[in-house]
C-alpha cells in the first residue's frame, strides 16, 4: 500500500512479513488456525495486524504528514525468498523509500515493551550440501563395500568441531573431503549464498527509541545486548535501498506460561496486547520522520 501525506516530502517504508509455518497449531485458542498443518507460530499474523493498524491510523493522520508511507506486506520470509521477490518486482519504483522500519515479536520480552539493538541483531544464513559417494555390495562382504552412510556419520561428527575449533568456511569442505577419503569414499561440498546479517542503522534505532519513549514510555524500552543466531530476510532491503532497523516486540507475559514457549513452537500463544505497543511506536516514528 502507498499513502500520500498532506505535503510532499520523504518516504517511510514499514515492512512486515505475513507467511505462516508448515505445522499444526496446538494452542486451543478460539481463533487458532483452521487449516491443518499451517499456523502462525512465528507471530507473522501479529506483524500483519500491526501493519494494517499502522495503515489505518496513519491514513487518519495523512494531512499532518510531510511525505509518504509505504506499507510492505511481504510473503515468504520463512523460505528466505520474500524480500528478494519484493526487489524483483521493483516496489521502490517510482518512489524509493528514505528509511525502512519494522518489528518482530519476541516471546522472551514482556508484552507492551520493545527491544532495540544497534548494529547486527540477527545472523546471516547460508546453506551447504554435502554429497557422499561410496560403493555398494553384499552385506556378507563389507570389505568390498564403501559405505556412504558410515562416512556421512563420521563427517557429521567431525563437523561439530568447526563450531568449537574452526572459524573458516573452508574447514567444512576440508573435513568432509578428508574424512571421506580416509574411508575410501568421496565427498563434494556445495554452498548456497543466503541472506546477509541484519544490521540496524544507529540513527534509525535512535529514532525508534525516541518514538517509543514518547508512546509506551522509557521504562518499556529494553536495550538488547546479544544478537540472535536466527536470520531475517529484511536484511536484503536495508541498507541496500536505505537505512533501516527492525526492533523486537515483546509478546510474552508472566500470567500465561504458554506465551513463553518461543518462536516456531506450535503451542506458543502471543499476547495480542503487544499489537497496540508495536503500532504506537511505528506510527510515532513515522510522524516524527515526516515532520
Amino acid at each position: 500500500g502507498f499513502l500520500k501525506g498532506g505535503k510532499p516530502g520523504k518516504t517511510v517504508a514499514i515492512r512486515e512479513d505475513i507467511d505462516a509455518l508448515p505445522m499444526s497449531e496446538k494452542t486451543d485458542l478460539p481463533y487458532a488456525s483452521s487449516v491443518d498443518g499451517v499456523c502462525h507460530s512465528c507471530g507473522h499474523d501479529i506483524h500483519a495486524t500491526v501493519l494494517l493498524f499502522c495503515a489505518r491510523v496513519l491514513s487518519e493522520l495523512r494531512d499532518e504528514l510531510n511525505g509518504n508511507v509505504m506499507f510492505l506486506f511481504q510473503p515468504a520470509e520463512e523460505r528466505g525468498t520474500g524480500a528478494r521477490q519484493l526487489l524483483d518486482c521493483k516496489f521502490y519504483e517510482p518512489v524509493k523509500p528514505d528509511v525502512l522500519v519494522g518489528l518482530h515479536v519476541s516471546p522472551e520480552y514482556q508484552a507492551g515493551s520493545i527491544g532495540l539493538k544497534e548494529g547486527p541483531p540477527n545472523a546471516s544464513c547460508d546453506t551447504f550440501y554435502i554429497k557422499v559417494s561410496g560403493k555398494g555390495g553384499h552385506g556378507a562382504h563389507p570389505e568390498n563395500c564403501i559405505d556412504p552412510i558410515a562416512i556421512s556419520g563420521y563427517i557429521m561428527a567431525q563437523i561439530q568441531t568447526v563450531v568449537s575449533r574452526e572459524t573458516m568456511q573452508d574447514a567444512i569442505e576440508r573435513i568432509s573431503v578428508s574424512c571421506a577419503e580416509a574411508m575410501r569414499g568421496h565427498a563434494e561440498v556445495r554452498w548456497e549464498k543466503g541472506m546477509p546479517p541484519l544490521v540496524n542503522d544507529q540513527n534509525v534505532i535512535a529514532g525508534l527509541r525516541a518514538a517509543a519513549e514518547e508512546t509506551i514510555g522509557a521504562d518499556h524500552v529494553i536495550t538488547v545486548q546479544n544478537p540472535s543466531l536466527g536470520s531475517e530476510d529484511f536484511s536484503f532491503l536495508f541498507p541496500l535501498l536505505a537505512p533501516g532497523a527492525q526492533f523486537r516486540l515483546g509478546s510474552g507475559n508472566d500470567a500465561d506460561p504458554n506465551t513463553r514457549h518461543g518462536l516456531h513452537n506450535s503451542k506458543n500463544v502471543f499476547d495480542d496486547s503487544c499489537i497496540a505497543a508495536g503500532t504506537a511506536v511505528l506510527v510515532q516514528y513515522t510522524r516524527n520522520f515526516l515532520k
